[in-house]
């Protein structure tokens, strides 16, 4: 079972998640950053997981892009999303409503997986805004560990 994890990931939390997945899911796993040129040849791949961060109500661009290229190539493979972002109330959601209705029906798994807030590798300005309209004046991760152990359980039982 070969599968890939095609993310984006601005501070770094993604590709935390991501290591994690990599580390806990059966098979060959792996795991592509996503850029606005990438290309991948999906038919060397069983299981497709997909990863967003969710910056200010937005899916990543490269990672939208990626799934609407690869839309039908995704429908005929055992396909998951996640995402992460700090709303989580809605993260997951801003992936869903991004996405075109046919490929979230497909995706077996969808899930979210938490934030993080990492001041050190933010610039001046998200920094400032985190500050001020999140009220967060500190760097903070927090992985939703019970979704991911979830996820992997689901994943590794063939759902």
């Amino acid at each position: 079972m070969n599968t890939l994890i095609v993310y984006a990931s601005r501070n770094g939390f993604t590709q935390k998640v991501v290591e994690i997945l990599s580390d806990q899911l059966k098979g060959n796993v792996s795991a592509q950053i996503c850029d606005r040129d990438y290309t991948v040849d999906l038919t060397r791949y069983d299981n497709i997981i997909v990863g967003s961060p969710i910056y200010y109500g937005r899916m990543n661009n490269s990672v939208l892009d990626f799934c609407m290229k690869y839309q039908e190539l995704l429908k005929s493979k055992r396909f998951s999303i996640f995402a992460v972002g700090a709303d989580g109330a809605t993260a997951l959601d801003v992936v869903k409503n991004a996405l075109p209705e046919d490929l979230v029906a497909h995706a077996g798994l969808k899930a979210y997986f938490g934030y993080a807030y990492d001041f050190d590798r933010m610039g001046f300005l998200e920094r400032f805004i985190i500050r001020h309209l999140a009220k967060q004046g500190q760097s903070e991760t927090r992985i939703e560990e019970s979704s991911v152990d979830a996820f992997v359980q689901d994943f590794n039982a063939g759902k």
